[in-house]
């Protein structure tokens, strides 16, 4: 199987995603192997050079929940728009939303049966903070 890489801004489902993902995770940046699985962020000096060499998977949020998360953290917005305008840029990847329930779920089994896999997940993205009762 082709290197799988999650490639993703933070707080969209980086972890959750890789998780997700069969093979065993190898560190970036280094040589790229067979039937391993990478994640970077776009804000990464190396990202764009493996986009193109791997099955890349982009988990993707609303823009809104992604924003509070880094508003929350005191994170850069700048750099969280900078990051947005480049993935939404991308072609050839494989968009993987997270919180929308239909398309998310449609959309994991296109991608269980691209990588002839059956994925399964409880939708609990990790890292994620308790939602308010």
């Amino acid at each position: 199987m082709k290197p799988l890489l999650v490639a993703s801004i933070p707080h969209t489902g980086t972890m959750f995603t890789l998780d997700l993902l069969p093979g065993r995770w190898a560190p970036l940046p280094g040589p790229l192997e067979t039937d391993r699985k990478y994640f970077c962020h776009f804000s990464e000096p190396h990202a764009h050079r493996i986009i193109g060499k791997c099955f890349t998977i982009v988990p993707i949020r609303q823009y809104s929940a992604v924003r509070e998360s880094w508003r929350r953290r005191s994170m850069d917005l700048v750099d969280l728009d900078r990051q947005w305008d480049r993935m939404l840029e991308l072609r050839g990847v494989f968009f993987l939303p997270i919180d929308i329930p239909v398309e998310r779920d449609e959309r994991l089994g296109a991608l269980s049966a691209t990588l002839g896999v059956r994925l399964k997940t409880d939708w609990q993205p990790t890292n994620a903070l308790p939602r308010a009762s």
